[in-house]
C-alpha cells in the first residue's frame, strides 16, 4: 500500500507539466536557424539550374534544421523531472513536436524552390536521407544525455555531421553516402535506410521513463496465501 502511495505521488499530470512548457527547449535557436535556412533558399533563388544544384541545397538546409533542432533535446532539468513517472514521456513528446518541425520548416521553402529540378525518386532519397541524419544526431545527443549525463549535448552533435563526411570521404568508391543522383543512388540509400533503422532503435532505447519500473510482475502475490 505504502509503494502504491508513493508511486502515485510520484506520477505528474500534463496539467502540472504545463507551466513548462515554455521553457521545454531553446526556443530562439530553433527560430534561428528555421530563418538561417530561409535565407540561405533565398539567396539561391534563380540559381538552381539542375538537380544535382537541388539536391545539394535540400542536404544544406536539412543539416542546417537538423543540426538546430537537437537543441529541443537540451535538458538542464532532467536530474528534477526523470524522478517523476510520466514526466519524462511527456516532455519527450514535446521536444519531438519541436524537433520535427523545426526541421520541416526549415526545409519546406528550398524543396518549394527546387521541386522542378527534382523527380520522385529524388524526393524520396533525400527524405530518407533526413530521417536517418535527425535519427542519427538524436540517438547521439540521447546517448549522451542520458548515458554519460551530458544535459546539453546539442552543441556535441556538429561533429557527428563531420564525422559522417568524414566516414563518406574514407570509404569513398565502397561504401558512399553523399552521392548525386544516378549510378550508386540505390545502393548509397539502402545504407541510409539501415542508418536510419539502428539510429531509431538508439533513440527508442534511450527515450524510456527512467523514472518507471522496469520489470512489472504478470502474477501478483494475494494477502491470503
Amino acid at each position: 500500500m505504502t509503494t502504491m502511495m508513493v508511486a502515485a505521488e510520484r506520477r505528474v499530470s500534463g496539467r502540472a507539466l504545463a507551466p513548462y512548457v515554455p521553457r521545454l527547449c531553446r526556443w530562439q535557436v530553433l527560430a534561428w536557424v528555421i530563418v538561417a535556412a530561409w535565407a540561405l533558399t533565398a539567396w539561391r533563388v534563380g540559381g538552381v539550374t539542375n538537380e544535382l544544384q537541388a539536391v545539394w541545397l535540400v542536404r544544406f538546409v536539412v543539416v542546417l534544421g537538423s543540426i538546430g533542432a537537437m537543441f529541443a533535446w537540451d535538458d538542464p532539468s532532467r536530474h528534477v523531472t526523470e524522478a517523476a513517472i510520466g514526466a519524462h514521456r511527456r516532455l519527450v513528446g514535446g521536444r519531438l513536436v519541436a524537433l520535427i518541425s523545426t526541421v520541416v520548416l526549415a526545409a519546406l521553402p528550398a524543396l518549394a524552390l527546387v521541386r522542378g529540378e527534382l523527380t520522385g525518386g529524388t524526393t524520396a532519397g533525400l527524405a530518407a536521407e533526413a530521417v536517418a541524419l535527425v535519427a542519427l544526431l538524436s540517438a547521439v545527443a540521447l546517448t549522451l544525455q542520458r548515458r554519460w549525463r551530458v544535459l546539453e549535448p546539442a552543441q556535441y552533435v556538429v561533429l557527428t555531421v563531420l564525422l559522417i563526411a568524414i566516414a563518406d570521404q574514407a570509404t569513398a568508391g565502397r561504401w558512399p553516402l553523399l552521392l548525386g543522383p544516378g549510378q550508386g543512388w540505390g545502393g548509397a540509400h539502402q545504407r541510409w535506410t539501415v542508418l536510419a533503422v539502428v539510429s531509431l532503435a538508439v533513440c527508442a532505447w534511450q527515450m524510456r521513463d527512467p523514472a518507471a519500473p522496469r520489470f512489472r510482475p504478470v502474477l501478483r502475490r494475494g494477502n491470503g496465501g
